[in-house]
């Protein structure tokens, strides 16, 4: 009886990362949407080989019709940017322009509609825990997950190796399996000879429903990295504002 139980219990927890990408797989983001897409980043780093500090900050008019997604960049900004080509031509300081050619068409209509990326990561993962609790005053769960992202050799020759130390998410789902949001750490260790590295990785995800569309509501992720006598830290922030 009790190795049923084990078994029954296991497969129950194993349904809910299937329960979740079915919830997902029924999101097909094709309600039309007009939102705010703004893209904050820091950065920082320090060391032997110099110090630098950068910050930008951007804010585009996105949208989706049945005929696709559009990013509409203010006369403002363009204004700007031009101004920073007048005074720095091919400068780096041209933080404008640089924010403006980050912005990718493709993380647009990903951030309009998250299902489909979200279920890519998820699958990935192993479940470890899963515990009943209230988030923002509403019923969820949260779920830890182990995620082992697959290796591939790259052609040539790799010199040096690059480990993982740790690969964990927490999700917070909804008793309707959508995820409500998330948080990934990731940290690696590099080493070639005796020169060694470490980096970190944080994502947090929020979402939002917005007809049949998982909004990434906002997005911080947040990187350190450590060796070879210099080290550094940035952050990305993307916030979704529908209309």
């Amino acid at each position: 009886m009790i190795c049923i139980f084990l078994i029954a219990a296991t497969l129950g927890r194993t349904d809910t990362l299937a329960n979740v990408e079915t919830a997902l797989s029924r999101l097909r983001g094709s309600t039309p949407i007009r939102a705010s897409y703004t893209v904050e980043s820091f950065g920082a780093t320090d060391g032997r080989f110099g110090s630098d500090r950068t910050s930008s900050a951007i804010t585009v008019d996105v949208t989706r019709s049945a005929e696709g997604v559009s990013v509409t960049i203010p006369a403002t900004l363009l204004e700007r940017a031009a101004e920073e080509s007048r005074a720095h031509s091919g400068s780096f300081r041209n933080s404008t322009r640089n924010s403006i050619a980050h912005v990718s068409p493709l993380a647009v209509a990903d951030g309009l509609n998250y299902a489909a990326a979200f279920s890519g990561i998820l699958r990935m993962g192993h479940l470890k825990e899963e515990h009943r609790e209230s988030r923002n005053g509403h019923p969820a769960r949260r779920v830890i997950l182990d995620i082992h992202q697959p290796t591939s050799k790259s052609e040539g020759i790799e010199i040096g190796e690059v480990k993982t130390i740790e690969d964990q998410m927490t999700l917070w789902i909804g008793d309707d399996d959508v995820p409500l949001a998330a948080r990934r750490s990731h940290k690696m260790r590099a080493g070639f000879l005796f020169l060694h590295g470490d980096t970190e990785q944080t994502d947090d995800w929020t979402f939002g429903r917005n007809g049949d569309s998982l909004v990434l509501a906002r997005h911080e992720e947040e990187s350190k990295f450590s060796g070879v006598g210099q080290k550094g830290t940035g952050k990305s922030v993307t916030t979704i504002v529908v209309r």
